[in-house]
């Protein structure tokens, strides 16, 4: 797998500087779209989250509900399920914004104060300071802060490199940002970084036509009074959708958990052919 680098507008998710590639179909058919610029790219992610921290508490991203188990995918029902709710507004933002300038200035504002809805299946029966499941991913960086889950070598090699499913196009790869867009159907989480068994999964159900796979930082313990900025996890997310995924949603960043960061690295999505 090659990665073409073409400089083009950049996402909601990142700064207005920060270049992404492109794939044209006269110079390649199969790259994913990459990001050019990591380093300012982790940058930005790291300022918007600041700028969200006073306001952003006990959020989470934008997948809902508690995760499908992978074994029990296949007994569901093939019918398309309703669509998730509205786009959020970042997700709406970065849509408008290649059409007037003004419409860029309200997707910047938009990034940096927009947060998910809660999910409160994410928070154990028992409360505040409980341990968080963990699906089997057991690696963790060795220096527990963000910026460091964002610049990890372990984990880019990992998504970086990862192979691309039968009958499915690599529509991007290594975001730092998880898909918002309608058409979400469920989520399950692995334990390993394995979009085989993501497609599996999405082949099983008719109405699936991609999935957005990553990691996020998340919390070990359930952030509350007494641990509000718990000792992180790794885990491994693959989100479901019956709409072909795009990069140009690929908007959602992340969200604080009292004064736990969650943010995502390795977004990769693919979509069937």
């Amino acid at each position: 797998m090659r990665f073409e680098i073409f400089a083009l507008p950049v996402l909601a998710a990142v700064a207005e500087a920060v270049a992404i590639s492109s794939k044209p179909s006269s110079v390649c058919t199969t790259c994913p779209v990459t990001i050019q610029n990591t380093d300012a790219a982790i940058s930005s992610v790291l300022s918007q989250m600041s700028a969200q921290s006073p306001r952003a508490v006990l959020t989470t991203t934008s997948i809902t509900g508690s995760p499908v188990a992978p074994t029990a995918v296949a007994k569901m029902s093939t019918t398309a399920p309703p669509t998730s709710a509205k786009p959020t507004a970042a997700s709406t933002a970065s849509k408008k914004a290649s059409t007037s300038s003004s419409s860029k200035k309200r997707q910047r504002r938009a990034a940096t104060t927009t947060s998910s809805s809660v999910v409160a299946s994410s928070t154990p029966a028992n409360g505040a300071c409980s341990t968080m499941p963990n699906f089997g991913y057991t690696y963790t960086p060795t220096n527990p802060a963000p910026s460091a889950f964002l610049k990890d070598t372990t984990l880019r090699a990992q998504y970086m490199t990862a192979s691309v499913p039968a009958n499915y196009v690599w529509r991007f790869a290594g975001f730092y940002a998880s898909i918002s867009q309608a058409g979400y159907m469920f989520y399950t989480e692995l334990s390993s970084y394995s979009p085989s068994q993501c497609a599996a999964i999405c082949d099983a159900n008719t109405a699936c036509k991609g999935f957005n796979i990553y990691f996020e930082r998340t919390p070990s313990l359930a952030p509350g009074n007494g641990c509000v900025n718990p000792a992180p996890q790794v885990d491994v997310k693959c989100a479901f959708y019956s709409t072909a995924v795009s990069e140009a949603n690929a908007v959602n960043i992340g969200s604080w958990r009292s004064s736990f960061n969650v943010v995502i690295t390795g977004g990769n999505g693919y979509t069937k052919m």
